[in-house]
């Protein structure tokens, strides 16, 4: 009984540091630095060379914070996600346009964490999984490596 109680309690603990976390995040101005001190740079992009319309950028952004990041208990990144969302860039103005969306994002329960696109995949998605987006996007003229 005692170890159904102290179960009952960590977990209402967690939830309650995840709301305190969430009302804190809603209430804060956005970020506008990376945890390295890199700034959101001007980011040309040719609007006439994009496959997608915004709502499919923002979406593939969050589909990418969301695997990274995780939700409340996840322990690790979806790889597997993040290739899928960068497979869908089919020119480098995509790939941009991607960046661009993606702004500058973190997580943390405790210690905030932020980072622009580029640093989230060089840090959290595995290495095979970029050795196969950087070969499909050179092999679609793509000239850019995550």
């Amino acid at each position: 009984m005692n170890n159904k109680n102290t179960l009952i309690q960590v977990a209402a603990l967690i939830l309650a540091l995840y709301i305190i976390k969430k009302l804190f995040d809603f209430f804060k101005t956005p970020q506008t630095t990376t945890t390295g001190g890199q700034t959101q740079e001007e980011i040309q992009v040719n609007a006439a060379n994009l496959t997608y319309d915004d709502t499919v950028y923002q979406t593939q952004a969050d589909n990418i914070e969301a695997a990274v990041w995780g939700g409340l208990l996840s322990l690790t990144e979806d790889d597997a996600a993040i290739f899928d969302a960068l497979n869908k860039m089919q020119n480098i103005d995509d790939v941009k346009r991607l960046i661009q969306v993606y702004g500058i994002r973190g997580e943390g329960l405790v210690l905030q964490e932020y980072y622009n696109l580029p640093q989230t995949i060089t840090m959290y998605l595995d290495n095979d999984y970029k050795d196969q987006i950087n070969a499909i996007y050179l092999q679609r003229g793509i000239n850019f490596t995550w």
